[in-house]
């Protein structure tokens, strides 16, 4: 039962009253909480998520919902890198920053030979002697006899051979091994206590930095009896460091399915192009290239401009006729030994014939069309020129 002071209080002052409830009340609002919970479902990005947080934390606490998302990030391309060591260790294959060579041992031909004959297993091993008792034998051999046989039991590139490929064994198990514990690191810093205590800490801190400024009057009648915590502000922080897993595992959330969808699209990928691949390898053949076609097309129009020029340079006439005068060049120039002048002389002889088409096009066109005979008619179609200049029979007339 209240006290007849606290009734007093709530006649004279209801909003003191609604003060001390406040402060009394030590949960925070439901109704905010799930109104945040359903502001954050509805974001698709980590910028959303993190707007989504009240303005007065946003700057505080919108690092670790980034830093958390990152380190989601980080563990799903560590999985995806142990997935992909698995299949190479299954494969019996190495990736192409552990896979390294044996080193290559040179010798000369005649003991690489030897080598390959009478080392065990060789074609005349079961007829030769080991290489230390042939040395200290008394007699010699005899010509026929086989050459000694090396005393190891298995060749030195083998054994080089299979130590290389033990070694890349131990460089692929230890770094799934790596991977394996960097999984576990990961895995650690993204649980829930890890996350929620540097939630805890954060809001506290900034909580502790801001209270002190928001702190409302308590009023008694008329006047002021001390100052006490906002109680909108205090509902507001323990609502916001109780539920900080609504923020960070949205961002997770958010990173796994991006992560998920660009894995599935990458397999989706490589299953078309090894079906292209395989489906294409058969039609597909090495077809002549754009260097190789203008090369041909080149070579015709030169072989074209020389069988022109060849016969332009060979002489018309034949027997006496074509002795009276000078004879032309008779060499006529191989395809296969140009001259340095050759292109300029196709470019001479080209332009040459254009203009001979050309005269004649213009003779053929100065010819009397139809109906202009009357015009000249008989042997005195042409006038002769003024001033007595005509012909010399003419001139010896008239003198």
């Amino acid at each position: 039962m209240a006290s007849i002071h606290q009734v007093l209080s709530r006649a004279v002052s209801p909003v003191v009253d609604g003060i001390v409830a406040g402060v009394q009340h030590d949960e925070y609002d439901e109704a905010y909480v799930a109104s945040l919970a359903a502001q954050v479902s509805s974001c698709e990005t980590i910028t959303a998520v993190v707007e989504a947080l009240p303005h007065d934390y946003r700057a505080d606490l919108g690092p670790l919902v980034h830093a958390s998302a990152q380190l989601q990030e980080k563990l799903m391309k560590a999985r995806n890198i142990i997935e992909k060591f698995r299949e190479h260790e299954r494969a019996g294959t190495f990736p192409k920053w552990i896979a390294a060579k044996a080193p290559v041992l040179q010798a000369c031909k005649e003991y690489e030979e030897y080598q390959g004959n009478y080392q065990e297993g060789g074609p005349v091993h079961a007829a030769a002697v080991p290489l230390d008792e042939a040395m200290n034998a008394e007699d010699p051999p005899p010509a026929d006899a086989p050459r000694p046989l090396i005393p190891t039991r298995s060749p030195v590139k083998e054994e080089l051979d299979v130590a290389t490929l033990t070694y890349n064994q131990s460089l692929l198990s230890h770094a799934i091994k790596d991977k394996q514990n960097e999984v576990l690191f990961l895995e650690y810093e993204l649980s829930d206590s890890k996350l929620m205590f540097n939630w805890w800490r954060k809001a506290e801190e900034l909580y502790t930095a801001v209270s002190p400024r928001w702190k409302v009057p308590v009023i008694n009648h008329d006047e002021v009896r001390g100052f006490t915590e906002n109680p909108i502000l205090k509902a507001k922080y323990r609502a916001i460091r109780a539920n900080g897993s609504i923020f960070m595992g949205a961002a997770i959330q958010i990173v796994s399915l991006r992560e998920r969808a660009a894995n599935i699209k990458f397999q989706k990928k490589k299953e078309i192009q090894q079906a292209a691949d395989v489906e294409m390898a058969d039609a597909s053949r090495p077809g002549p290239s754009v260097q190789s076609l203008i090369d041909k097309g080149i070579s015709a129009g030169i072989k074209r401009l020389e069988q022109r020029l060849s016969k332009s340079n060979t002489p018309s006439g034949s027997g006496a006729s074509s002795s009276k005068g000078p004879r032309g060049p008779t060499h006529t120039p191989k395809p296969g030994r140009q001259q340095p002048s050759l292109m300029k002389q196709v470019k001479k002889n080209a332009i040459a014939q254009s203009a001979k088409v050309n005269g004649h096009k213009k003779q053929t066109g100065k010819k009397s069309k139809p109906g202009s005979s009357s015009k000249n008619t008989g042997a005195g179609s042409k006038k002769p020129p003024k001033g007595g200049q005509g012909g010399k029979g003419k001139g010896k007339a008239r003198a």
